[in-house]
């Protein structure tokens, strides 16, 4: 068994080196590079101004963090959510302040929250990357929310010798593929070539969301495995319980 990791660094990096320390075999290959936001010059000004503060992901923690160091300024005081378990604890770490989200890492679950059920008037600003699920937005303004987004990060495709890179994944016994998101799932089935896709959906698929393995599905996959969450280690729990099956 070996893994072909594909989230972005550092994340991506990180895994990989959880996934040594368990002995299973890894090979990185990230297909988004993510670099700093259009908008993070104004992240101060719209952070001053919002009631609620989302959070979609660790990359929008760490750019943000980053501008806001620079410039010697404190996260306010302010009702923040994230998405996620991780990236809850990472806006919690640098902001200071409880930061609440919800059991279940998908935008579904996380409109259930107590904080965003009585939010009429409510100025909401989202911290993101270029583009994304328009869900939380449309569903917090039929409430009567005022939202913003605020672009901290940028995800940019990485363009890769498919061919060639395809050739060393079998020689070196690739047969599970991690996907973090349907933005790099895509990405890779857009690049490969047409010739390798019978291949490659032989493989087993381990995405963190039901979204994403539904996507998986339509493109072929049949063997998918949905872990727990998108975190490093939920998903090092499901490529565990992979192998160990395989054994």
């Amino acid at each position: 068994m070996t893994v072909l990791v594909t989230r972005p660094a550092p994340q991506g990096q990180a895994l990989c080196q959880m996934l040594d320390l368990t002995d299973i075999p890894t090979l990185y290959q990230p297909l988004i590079t993510i670099l700093p936001g259009a908008e993070l010059d104004q992240l101060a000004t719209m952070l001053t101004s919002a009631d609620i503060v989302i959070a979609v992901s660790q990359h929008a923690i760490e750019h943000s963090q980053n501008v806001l160091s620079a410039h010697n300024q404190a996260w306010p005081k302010k009702t923040y959510l994230a998405i996620g378990q991780k990236t809850a604890h990472s806006l919690s770490t640098v902001a200071e302040q409880k930061v609440n989200y919800p059991e279940t890492s998908d935008s579904e679950h996380f409109l259930l929250l107590p904080e965003l059920q009585h939010i009429d008037g409510k100025k909401v600003l989202i911290l993101r990357g270029n583009g994304g699920r328009e869900l939380i937005k449309q569903a917090l303004e039929e409430h009567g929310a005022i939202v913003s987004y605020c672009e901290t990060y940028q995800r940019a495709p990485q363009e890769i010798e498919c061919q060639q890179l395809v050739a060393s994944w079998q020689q070196n016994s690739v047969d599970t593929i991690v996907v973090t998101s349907g933005e790099q799932l895509q990405l890779l089935m857009e690049q490969l070539p047409s010739v390798e896709h019978s291949w490659i959906t032989q493989q087993y698929l381990v995405v963190p969301s039901s979204r994403i393995a539904q996507l998986a599905n339509q493109f072929g996959f049949n063997k998918v495995e949905i872990s727990q969450s998108a975190s490093n280690q939920d998903i090092t729990t499901a490529l565990q319980s992979i192998y160990r099956t395989r054994k």
